[in-house]
């Protein structure tokens, strides 16, 4: 799933009224730092915890330097440890675990495209998407560049999830194109990868986020032809399909250039953000999450 950095809360503390009194009805918590990696300066990222307290995030080693190294913190520790086979990237980070501690990230090297990975304890690091088991597929007319036999050459390439399941959601860009995404769902035990469809017929951008327990993807998507940054909508990939639909109901952020889905839950119910493209045309000027419900087809405001 795609997240932003978390903060870790365990245990119990009081929380107080304003007035210094306490509030029964609040739950308490304890907030835990995670420390940094040694000679690392005040400086690490936590993108995901699975059910047995297994931490995963990127932490700073060099002082002196913007590196960071993909990390995890295993269940009750503070202290977190780099993941083998990472040292010499100039950047990594984990971006998702599972509840089997597999680990999912991407590194990125200066001179070099970013590379979807996944990790675990006993096999170290996978380039996955280097070697996928993709027979003759014809993706239809509307796609033309979909007609691969065995695997293209993949440019660009990022992890959004691992699921308990043994699937991967991401993105990646293949070779012959000069820009654009392609969400993707890997599939660990056959070695395959379907491709996520942009909205036709002239999108350029998929991006795979996350999926639920049935298999539901959602991401975003655009609809808009041969542009750099494409805007892109919200979307949903119904189970096994790789055509996108887009969530009904957003309309309250129809002002908004663009707008996202990050997670689903296995009720259906969405979260996501809407916000507009800073003047560099990169960054959000500004952002608002939503919550999406399957049960009223809207989306409201967090």
């Amino acid at each position: 799933m795609k997240k932003t950095g978390k903060m870790i809360l365990a245990g119990a503390v009081s929380l107080t009224a304003a007035a210094g009194v306490l509030a029964d009805d609040l739950p308490n918590y304890v907030v835990t730092p995670l420390g940094d990696l040694p000679g690392g300066d005040f400086f690490s990222r936590a993108f995901d915890i699975n059910d047995k307290g297994m931490i995963v995030g990127s932490s700073k080693s060099l002082t002196d330097d913007i590196r960071q190294e993909a990390v995890r913190w295993k269940p009750g520790s503070t202290e977190p440890e780099m993941l083998s086979g990472v040292g010499d990237f100039d950047f990594s980070r984990a971006q998702t675990v599972n509840n089997d501690g597999l680990v999912g990230g991407y590194r990125d090297n200066i001179g070099e495209t970013q590379r979807a990975w996944l990790w675990d304890a006993n096999n170290g690091l996978d380039f996955f998407l280097d070697d996928v088991n993709d027979p003759a597929t014809d993706y239809g007319d509307t796609f033309e560049w979909y007609d691969y036999v065995n695997d293209p050459d993949i440019s660009f390439s990022r992890m959004g999830q691992v699921t308990n399941v043994g699937k991967v959601v991401g993105w990646l860009r293949f070779s012959d194109l000069d820009s654009g995404t392609r969400g993707y769902v890997y599939d660990i035990d056959s070695e395959t990868r379907m491709i996520l469809d942009p909205i036709g017929p002239d999108g350029n951008q998929s991006l795979g986020q996350t999926m639920n327990d049935f298999q539901l993807v959602v991401g975003s998507a655009s609809e808009l032809p041969d542009r750099e940054r494409p805007f892109r909508d919200a979307v949903a990939w119904s189970t096994g399909l790789t055509m996108p639909n887009l969530l009904p109901g957003l309309g309250a952020f129809s002002g908004y250039e663009d707008t996202g889905a990050v997670h689903v839950t296995d009720d259906g119910v969405i979260v996501g953000g809407a916000g507009n493209r800073d003047l560099d045309n990169t960054l959000y000027a500004q952002n608002e999450n939503w919550i999406w419900s399957p049960s009223t087809q809207l989306g409201e405001s967090m």
